[in-house]
C-alpha cells in the first residue's frame, strides 16, 4: 500500500510538548527503555517530528566528549506506529545531525538493541558505521549508556 508524503516538520520540542513526547515514549517503548527515556527527558535535547499539529516522532540527544572531540549522541528515537517507513525517523536523524554540526561536534552516535534489523538498516543508509574494533565498542558503551547487547554506531560529520 503506497502512503501520501508526510508534510513533516522537524524542530526542538517546546515545553509545551513535553507530554506528547511523554506519550510518544509510552507508544513506542516498554520496559527499561520506557523508562530510561522518560527519565531521562531532564538531561537531554529534544527534537520532534510534527505533522499537521500533531507529534508523531521525537529524538532524545545529548553532547559527549568521544576519543578527545564533541560528538552527538542520539539517545532514543520513536516513531509512532502509524508513521513508520515513511521518513520519520531518517528526517529526524539527519536534523539532529545538523543540530550536531552547529555545536561542533564531529561525530554522531548510536547504539540499538542487535535485535532491531529496521534500526540497523536505518543507521546504515544513513551511512553510519557499525563498530566492531572491541576498543571502539567499549568506548561507545561508555559514551552512549548502552546495554551489552547493543550494536553501535558512528558517523563522522
Amino acid at each position: 500500500m503506497k502512503h501520501r508524503p508526510l508534510t513533516l516538520r522537524i524542530r526542538r520540542a517546546r515545553p509545551a510538548d513535553m507530554e506528547s513526547v511523554k506519550m510518544l515514549i509510552r507508544e513506542v517503548f516498554t520496559g527499561g527503555d520506557e523508562y530510561w527515556a522518560l527519565r531521562d527527558l531532564r538531561y537531554t535535547e529534544v527534537l520532534v517530528a510534527e505533522w499537521c499539529g500533531r507529534l508523531v516522532g521525537f529524538l532524545e540527544y545529548y553532547y559527549v566528549i568521544l576519543w578527545g572531540e564533541l560528538a552527538g549522541a542520539i539517545y532514543y528515537l520513536g516513531v509512532s506506529k502509524q508513521y513508520r517507513r515513511r521518513g520519520v525517523a531518517s528526517r529526524l536523524i539527519l536534523t539532529a545531525e545538523e543540530v550536531f554540526r552547529r555545536a561542533g561536534a564531529s561525530y554522531s552516535i548510536a547504539s540499538t538493541k542487535s535485535s532491531n534489523i529496521a534500526s540497523r538498516n536505518l543507521f546504515r543508509k544513513l551511512g553510519y558505521e557499525e563498530a566492531r574494533d572491541p576498543a571502539v565498542i567499549s568506548e561507545l558503551r561508555r559514551a552512549l549508556y548502552a546495554y551489552e547487547d547493543d550494536v553501535f554506531f558512528y558517523k563522522r560529520l
